[in-house]
């Protein structure tokens, strides 16, 4: 073989190689699991930080305990002292956390879109409201 030709076979072997590795590349990244967006909401004695929040739909919202209380939170509107309810939370489903204590958290994630209230059967301060949207096609 002469030069020329080791020459034209080498810059097909590094062109191959580049493409073989960018082709690898290229399907890694299409086939990567998407991160996980997870949005904090703080449970204080003196209420929800934040107390609203939009989020997209498939991403999760983790309440964390940070008053060294117990926390108990039910999807709705907390009742009035009558015992009435205002109205009720769009988006139902009518989740509860069960009783959780200090240092301890519940996760939710919103697979729909809707409006959700939250409230801490322990603490009448703590309302909490959640805006899940389906961002449109442009906004991808």
């Amino acid at each position: 073989m002469t030069t020329r030709r080791y020459l034209q076979y080498g810059a097909i072997v590094v062109v191959a190689a580049a493409l073989s590795f960018g082709g690898a590349w290229a399907y890694r990244q299409a086939h990567q699991p998407k991160p996980v967006v997870v949005h904090e909401i703080k449970l204080l004695a003196s209420g929800a930080s934040p107390g609203e929040l939009a989020i997209k739909v498939g991403e999760t919202v983790q309440f964390n305990s940070k008053d060294g209380a117990k926390h108990l939170l039910t999807q709705g509107e907390a009742p009035a002292a009558d015992g009435s309810v205002a109205h009720t939370a769009h988006g139902g489903g009518g989740l509860t956390s069960g009783v959780f204590k200090a240092d301890e958290g519940y996760r939710v994630t919103f697979t729909k879109n809707g409006t959700y209230t939250f409230y801490d059967e322990f603490n009448p301060k703590t309302n909490i409201l959640i805006v899940v949207y389906q961002p449109s096609a442009k906004a991808k």
